[in-house]
């Protein structure tokens, strides 16, 4: 007789025995452009393999894995299967299923346009084309894998790079880049209000694609319109080419907008290592967000370069209670945004962004701007670097005057470089901005900045200012009678000494260390995103340690030499006259003297 001991093993011995001839069933299908390639074929190998992601779709299963080999699979769309786990991934790659061959597989949700255009007038082409089917214009076009301008009316074609859909007369027009003749152009238009990956069905869960190239979505490149589709991984992927009408929430990976509260459409998402950009609406780039999610947890940005969009990173939700947390944005590169590169509305919770570059965008990061509070805070915002943004650097506020209660609790805002967030025209620009009330500090912690060069030129009494404001000046921001932020911070007097950031390039390899913190699974050196890899070396005649040579230093070497005072640490730090001991003396304190107020030679320049 079986004890009940014995009856758990069993069925302990039993469910493993399924789970591997579960695992065991997987296949690996194989997907190709060559000749000989067809749907009638296993599809198991490369000289048997499928041809159309058709035949993908209808049968894959949970737990499969499908690989494309070089080429573009125009007018097609993914629709991942449901019931993944851990064990069982579904998995879309690129032929060798690594770096080498990323990108070279395009699944594009557009449609190549017949060489049947005709001159409508001037550069203006004309093409037949049957639109969505909706009612809406199409809303990406490209040419030669360069995206044009989607406009509202054929008036407005009236310059190199735009297009109009009429679907009126089903006709499209277009005057291409360069005035080129369309005939000589691979003309692509997003069609049928198609994705290049639309999650169809809840619980489509434990999805990788990797290293794929997915194109001209209208509306979105991968969207979710389905709940629980959790634990999805993107990774070295290309997502490019988006656009729509304008009401909606576009973008290249989006999951779509609830409609009740409660509902919570995914968690555990990671886009990790991928390049997103290119989104247009008819309004421009301002509706066509990058990533845009509803009601996510978890999810994370890693690794990803996103750039010429609306806004960079967007969580959203609905206006009734909290449910968005724990998203992060990290080690990311967010330019040319119309909006912001990170931008929170409405709800959220311990979410973080960090170690970030975000340059050339209307905001850096800002958290508000749905006028629906209360955000609930405990937001993580640290060495990100922030440059030339031209309406704010970093920002907290929710559009109601004198409504603490919209920015959260519990913030920390420390070890960001805010850079020339600055214009030419009459717009307010300012590093820093959050609303300002007597219970400030609930908000948290914003320490440990670096502003520089941020200028603006208006001011409103309702928020609060830094780095050059006429109203509310950097004295009384770190007062701790006012307010008593950025206590450790510096505003115009260090300048972070970027390499080279109008192309681009925002090392520091001439800066000392700034800072010597440790999370994300690193040391933090400096402040801003990038770091150097071990600790940098002392700045020579800094004694002080605060990465300037100053009256401060002299001070210090004064005191060691004639009161007794602690030793430079390292001593070589001191010996700015190089004399080689390495001794600090009173030639080392003269040589410093000439150096700080007469201009003489720098410390260590003789070495």
């Amino acid at each position: 007789m079986q004890t009940p001991r014995i009856r758990r093993t069993l069925v302990t011995m039993l469910l493993g025995i399924m789970l591997l001839i579960n695992v065991s069933m997987a296949t690996t299908y194989y997907v190709s452009k060559q000749a000989g390639s067809s749907d009638g074929n296993a599809g198991t190998s490369w000289g048997t393999a499928w041809s159309t992601i058709s035949k993908v779709n209808s049968t894959l299963t949970v737990g499969d894995t499908v690989r494309f080999g070089s080429g573009v699979w125009y007018a097609s769309e993914i629709h991942p299967p449901t019931g993944g786990t851990s064990e069982s991934q579904t998995v879309y790659a690129c032929s060798t299923f690594s770096t080498a061959t990323r990108s070279l597989t395009t699944i594009s949700a557009g449609t190549i346009m017949d060489s049947d255009w005709t001159v409508y007038s001037g550069s203006v082409y004309m093409n037949d084309f049957g639109g969505w089917g909706g009612g809406e214009e199409s809303r990406v076009l490209t040419q030669d894998d360069s995206m044009l301008i989607a406009d509202t009316t054929l008036v407005n074609v009236d310059a190199p790079g735009h297009f109009f859909e009429d679907v009126s007369n089903n006709k499209v027009y277009v005057w291409c880049q360069g005035s080129a003749n369309p005939n000589n152009c691979l003309m692509v238009i997003g069609t049928s209000n198609r994705c290049a990956v639309e999650y169809l069905s809840n619980n489509a869960n434990w999805i990788k694609f990797f290293g794929l190239r997915l194109t001209h979505g209208s509306g979105w490149i991968v969207h979710t319109d389905a709940s629980s589709c959790d634990s999805n991984t993107y990774s070295n992927c290309t997502m490019a080419y988006w656009g729509g009408y304008s009401g909606g929430n576009l973008g290249a990976w989006t999951s779509e907008q609830s409609t009740v509260d409660s509902t919570i459409y995914a968690q555990h998402n990671l886009i990790q290592a991928c390049s997103l950009f290119c989104g247009m609406s008819e309004k421009g780039r301002i509706l066509a967000h990058t990533v845009a999610t509803y009601a996510q947890h978890r999810v994370i940005i890693d690794s990803c370069v996103l750039h010429s969009s609306g806004n960079g990173v967007y969580f959203k939700d609905q206006s009734g209670k909290p449910q968005h947390y724990g998203n992060t944005v990290k080690h990311s590169t967010i330019y040319n945004m119309e909006q912001s590169g990170v931008q929170w509305t409405s709800h959220h919770q311990r979410d973080s962004v960090w170690g970030n570059t975000i340059y050339n965008c209307a905001r850096g990061i800002w958290e508000g701007g749905s006028y629906q509070g209360p955000l609930n805070g405990e937001s993580y915002i640290c060495n990100n670097t922030i440059y030339h943004c031209y309406d704010v650097g970093i920002s907290f506020f929710d559009g109601a005057e004198n409504d603490f209660n919209f920015l959260g609790r519990n913030n920390q805002v420390k070890f960001n470089i805010i850079y020339a967030c600055s214009t030419s025209g009459d717009e307010e620009v300012i590093g820093f901005a959050y609303c300002e009330d007597s219970t400030q500090s609930l908000f948290g912690v914003i320490d440990s900045n670096l502003y520089y060069a941020n200028t603006h030129s208006t001011t409103e009494g309702h928020r609060n200012r830094i780095a050059g404001n006429e109203q509310w000046t950097w004295e009384s921001w770190i007062d701790t009678n006012r307010y008593g932020f950025d206590q450790h911070s510096t505003c115009n007097a260090a300048d972070p000494e970027f390499n080279n950031p109008s192309a681009g390039d925002f090392s520091r390899p001439d800066t000392c260390q700034e800072m010597n913190v440790t999370y994300g699974g690193r040391t933090w050196y400096l402040y801003g995103a990038w770091q150097p890899d071990e600790p940098p070396e002392f700045l020579c005649g800094d004694v002080t340690d605060d990465c300037f040579v100053d009256i401060d230093d002299i001070q210090f070497l004064i005191a060691y030499v004639f009161s007794g005072g602690p030793a430079p640490d390292p001593m070589e730090s001191g010996d700015v006259n190089c004399s080689g001991d390495p001794s600090v003396d009173l030639d080392d304190i003269v040589y410093l003297i000439t150096y700080v107020f007469q201009g003489g030679p720098a410390p260590c320049a003789g070495c």
